[in-house]
């Protein structure tokens, strides 16, 4: 604990942040959808660009290797498999780019890429609200378990 401190020399609140991420790390494997957007921006203020990537990707593929061990026997192999070469090709070119540009160019891209995710997860979400609101007749899907109520 002592090297750790002595080498990034953490404050209370950073170090809170740190153990607020780590957390959010596992709970983004549960279900948490975009909980893994805001554990990047954190290290990258806390331990600067390249180093908070290097950080964090370790704390990602482990709460991988155990949420694939957790739930082994819902864990569909030929999605991993076919999503593993996206990955491993994914870090092959973060390592290439994060060697090419500065820790401030490396920022912009990290930035520009929570982002992207950002505006992907919302988009995606308000796809399914549209597909849900077109099964319903443009009624919001709550209101027909309402009316279920008050028939019953």
């Amino acid at each position: 604990m002592d090297i750790i401190n002595n080498y990034y020399d953490l404050t209370l609140l950073q170090w809170m942040m740190v153990i607020f991420c780590a957390l959010l790390v596992g709970m983004s494997k549960t279900g948490l959808s975009g909980a893994g957007l805001f554990i990047v921006p954190v290290f990258a203020a806390i331990f600067g660009g390249r180093p908070s990537v290097g950080l964090v990707l370790p704390m990602l593929v482990t709460a991988d290797i155990f949420a694939v061990i957790y739930y082994h026997r819902h864990a569909d192999w030929k999605y991993v498999l076919k999503l593993l070469p996206w990955a491993i090709g994914g870090i092959a070119a973060g390592l290439f780019t994060g060697k090419m540009v500065s820790d401030k160019q490396f920022k912009i891209l990290v930035s520009i890429v929570v982002i992207l995710g950002i505006g992907l997860m919302v988009w995606q979400d308000l796809r399914k609200k549209n597909t849900v609101y077109r099964i319903t007749g443009g009624l919001p899907p709550h209101w027909g378990w309402q009316v279920g109520l008050q028939q019953w």
